[in-house]
């Protein structure tokens, strides 16, 4: 083993022992380093990492795998797929998209059980596999889509929880019929290029259908994108005919679509994307967006909360890069308008919402 310069790594090198930031485990041992996860060690202020030398000896370094770390043999064993989720979670999870989300290591460790059970799965696999290998921002996004929604239908107690996160893992196959020069277009669509995205719905519950995925995850992929009002697609639902499953896996990949970086603009804040949610997705009442804001310890600008030392504020300012740690505006006991700040302690928090 060999300590090495992050400047000096090279594509390829092997990590000898875990990578952490803080106390958070960022890349675990035996990753193989690409130069987009040399980048991420530079971007995390990582100076220096232990690299094997001996590579032929190293039981990670003998597995084939593609640019995007996705497996490439069917089924793959337990120690890929470790490997897997966490270079996939390397990608998404950082602490102002998912606030406090994945704090503790039981959800971690219930959520990477998970991706394992689903993706041993040789069909699963195969069709996440060519996902990838199409466009992997819709790879990326799917993954972060099944890690939210799985925490927030955990954390609301839903039936069914695993059809829930394989839908939610494959909301978006039906992508793989469009072509790529469709979705990575930078400038507008046209409305041939529009209708052809719309029906990636449909592509993708013809798909799952086709593969004997259960009707709760095909549904899922057909019905993401409608809106309680009527103008979702492809079949224009309203109010009640829209499941509640559907209303959680609308609010999670809206939520994942905005906050990520797409071809066409830059990820936004989580808080102002928590706002463009709610005016977005209307459909799901304040109940799920509660629930969701909450798991994350995120909220949107101007929301009403009490916190837990029982004062009334509102959100005044939010830091897009420490989005747990809000300014906020209340009232003291002379009733004078006072500015609080979550202490890094956590010591007072937002104990519920009052209006968003």
């Amino acid at each position: 083993m060999t300590i090495v310069n992050v400047k000096d790594l090279q594509n390829g090198d092997i990590l000898a022992e875990d990578v952490y930031r803080g106390k958070t485990l960022m890349l675990k041992k035996g990753s193989i380093l690409s130069k987009l996860f040399i980048s991420k060690l530079r971007q995390w202020d990582i100076t220096s990492v232990e690299i094997n030398n001996e590579n032929g000896n190293n039981p990670v370094s003998e597995k084939v795998i593609n640019n995007n770390n996705i497996p490439l043999k069917f089924p793959p064993d337990k120690s890929e797929l470790e490997r897997d989720f966490l270079n996939n979670l390397s990608y998404v999870a950082y602490e102002y998209r998912y606030g406090i989300a994945l704090h503790e290591l039981t959800d971690y460790q219930w959520l990477e059980n998970l991706f394992i059970k689903l993706m041993s799965d040789t069909t699963t696999c195969e069709l996440m596999e060519k996902l990838g290998n199409w466009d992997f921002y819709s790879y990326k996004h799917s993954f972060d889509v099944f890690i939210l929604g799985s925490l927030l239908a955990k954390k609301l107690e839903i039936d069914n929880i695993e059809n829930f996160a394989t839908g939610c893992l494959l909301h978006d196959i039906g992508k793989l019929i469009v072509p790529k020069s469709v979705l990575n277009k930078p400038s507008r669509l046209n409305l041939e290029e529009y209708n052809l995205i719309k029906n990636h719905t449909v592509f993708g519950y013809d798909l799952l259908k086709q593969h004997n995925f259960s009707e709760d995850a095909a549904i899922l992929a057909k019905y993401h994108h409608e809106r309680v009002n009527g103008s979702g697609y492809p079949d224009g639902l309203k109010n009640t005919e829209i499941t509640d499953i559907v209303k959680i896996l609308s609010i999670v990949d809206v939520y994942s679509a905005l906050t990520l970086d797409r071809p066409y603009r830059e990820a936004y804040g989580s808080a102002t994307a928590e706002k463009i949610l709610i005016n977005e997705c209307k459909m799901v009442g304040n109940y799920y967006f509660y629930n969701f804001f909450k798991m994350l310890d995120i909220f949107p600008l101007d929301t009403l909360v009490e916190l837990t030392n029982g004062t009334h504020a509102k959100i005044i300012d939010i830091d897009d890069k420490l989005p747990t740690f809000p300014i906020l505006e209340g009232t003291n006991d002379s009733n004078q308008f006072k500015k609080y700040e979550i202490p890094l302690d956590r010591s007072i928090k937002v104990k519920n919402v009052i209006e968003f």
